[in-house]
């Protein structure tokens, strides 16, 4: 039986994970770039597709074409911090909270992998209600984005997918009951959007947890732009949190104040640190990001204010940097950030930044320093900032100053 540490480039997710896209895409990771929907829909038959034991089969054997294509966000990670990516985070786990799985996953891997052995689910209801436009986001994963993607003439829209069904996408919806074969043997359930707090599949799923008395065994993991907390059956998420083993509730913002309802935008800063605070009377709170081009430089903020909430509630977890936003089609990524912007960054990350956070922010720092600049993604990025200034009747130089010299 192989040790997990003994493999030579290795990711627990493919075996242990599954991640339902809102589209109704099923793959093996959150952070897994351009994985093509296999034909056969369920859970279960594509547990058991070609493609993904091919996957698997890579990870055995140390990489490969497949985990080259796929898997690009953890290998640019680790270009700038070998031990920093998610694929490193995923496998720290059984060090810490997921030790008493190590051996099970072990031997699970020395099968042919044919009965599934699912720790952690993420569930992305097939319903993309969002109330925020977020600049990074994605129209799949907001109506309101792609409402205005659709106004400002945005080449991220696929009209054929929006068609039928307009900016509010809805896919095809599984019963509750359906999941129950990997909710009976799940540690871990991850409910993310849309605006997961105000999609009523989501509080489905959660009550049939419930209901099947697998709450007081599970962690429940809720990703939330934390605006808006409403009732769906008399119940809230509220009302759940006393119920599960133990839940995090990740708040996903990308500055401190202003500056993140500007990126965010439509969101209320007053409104989210105030429903930040409730989650924390009972749950772990945790301030996710995202690293992009507009945030880059401003994530010591959220790391300070961050520590001072800790000092008034334990709760609140420690700032770490979130997703980077990367990629071919990706048009809010630091390589879009030109040169004099970044070395204003860095200056003020290694003048600033103190040295119990210097694991945290030297991958970002790495980054700016070592990320190859891409003028005509910059153009892009600001053509798209440009238009929805002009129909939010906002302006970024206001909030992000920095960026003056470019925005003509």
């Amino acid at each position: 039986m192989t040790k997990l540490e003994d493999y030579e480039w290795f990711c627990p997710q493919p075996f242990i994970n599954v991640v339902e896209q809102i589209n109704g895409v099923i793959k093996p990771c959150c952070v897994i770039k351009g994985w093509d929907h296999i034909p056969n829909g369920t859970i279960l038959e594509n547990h058991h597709s070609e493609k993904l034991n091919n996957f698997r089969k890579e990870f055995l054997n140390g990489g490969g074409p497949m985990s080259d294509k796929y898997c690009i966000i953890c290998k640019e990670q680790e270009k700038h911090s070998p031990t920093e990516s998610h694929r490193n985070m995923y496998l720290s786990k059984f060090d810490g909270e997921w030790a008493a799985f190590k051996k099970d996953v072990e031997e699970y891997l020395d099968t042919d992998w044919k009965e599934p052995f699912i720790l952690t689910l993420e569930y992305n209801a097939p319903d993309n209600w969002c109330n925020l436009k977020c600049h990074m986001c994605h129209p799949m994963n907001s109506s309101s984005l792609a409402a205005e993607d659709f106004k400002v003439g945005s080449e991220r829209i696929n009209t054929r997918r929006f068609q039928k069904s307009g900016p509010h996408f809805k896919g095809p919806v599984m019963a509750a009951e359906e999941y129950d074969p990997f909710l009976k043997n799940l540690h871990e359930l991850k409910l993310v959007g849309g605006e997961t707090l105000a999609i009523k599949l989501n509080y489905d799923l959660i009550q049939r947890v419930v209901d099947l008395g697998l709450a007081g065994d599970m962690n429940l993991m809720v990703t939330t732009n934390a605006t808006l907390t409403p009732k769906f059956n008399g119940k809230d998420i509220f009302d759940y949190i006393p119920l599960f083993k133990s839940v995090q509730i990740n708040v996903s913002i990308e500055c401190w104040g202003e500056r993140n309802n500007y990126i965010r935008y439509g969101s209320d800063w007053d409104v989210v640190l105030n429903n930040a605070h409730r989650f924390a009377e009972n749950a772990n709170v945790l301030f996710a990001t995202t690293v992009n081009s507009l945030n880059i430089g401003h994530q010591l903020d959220i790391a300070l204010n961050t520590e001072e909430l800790q000092k008034e509630n334990p709760n609140f977890l420690h700032f770490a940097c979130g997703s980077l936003v990367f990629g071919p089609g990706e048009i809010y990524t630091p390589v879009a950030v030109p040169l004099d912007i970044r070395e204003r960054h860095v200056d003020y990350y290694y003048e600033n930044v103190p040295l119990k956070f210097h694991t945290d922010f030297g991958k970002i720092i790495s980054l700016l320093e070592n990320t190859e600049y891409d003028e005509q993604k910059m153009k892009t990025m600001l053509d798209d900032v440009k238009a929805r200034d002009k129909l939010r009747g906002t302006y970024l130089p206001d909030v992000f100053p920095e960026w003056k010299p470019y925005y003509v």
